[in-house]
């Protein structure tokens, strides 16, 4: 499973082997049993890069992996600082995320999550109602705004 080695070779890079390896078993999978079924160590791989110190020190970012979960097509920087998301330091929250593989920016620079990981994320932690009322709210004006400048520029 490519994305589960992707995302141990950064856990190992920032943690050492040692306390990658260690985390592991105690997880009781191995890495090269295939578990359960293929996804069983993918999702442990996820589990483990969410429990790595990058992560848990800074709290929010679940939070913001969750939120992501949902947006197939992400998030740019301005709209993570323009929603208004009851998360502190939303910048450091997707550092921190690029650099755990958790989530990458596209080629448009938004910041996106991997199916996988949403998946994982929408059935392990949904994202919550408070974070998704924010970007709700965003989109309505978002959406009132491109409609009044419609309606200016082609009046009936």
């Amino acid at each position: 499973m490519p994305l589960a080695i992707h995302l141990l070779a950064h856990l190992v890079d920032t943690e050492g082997c040692s306390m990658v390896l260690s985390r592991w078993k105690t997880e009781k999978t191995s890495l090269l049993s295939e578990g359960s079924d293929r996804k069983s160590n993918l999702d442990l791989s996820i589990s483990l890069s969410l429990s790595s110190p990058r992560i848990t020190s800074m709290p929010h970012s679940q939070d913001l992996l969750s939120l992501l979960s949902i947006l197939p097509n992400g998030l740019s920087d301005v709209e993570l600082r323009q929603t208004n998301f009851p998360i502190q330091d939303i910048l450091g929250c997707k550092t921190a995320l690029l650099r755990t593989a958790l989530a990458y920016t596209d080629d448009h620079q938004r910041l996106k999550v991997l199916v996988p990981i949403r998946e994982y994320m929408q059935n392990v932690l949904p994202a919550a109602a408070q974070m998704i009322r924010p970007l709700f709210k965003y989109f309505q004006e978002l959406l009132a705004a491109t409609s009044a400048e419609l309606c200016r520029q082609a009046p009936l």
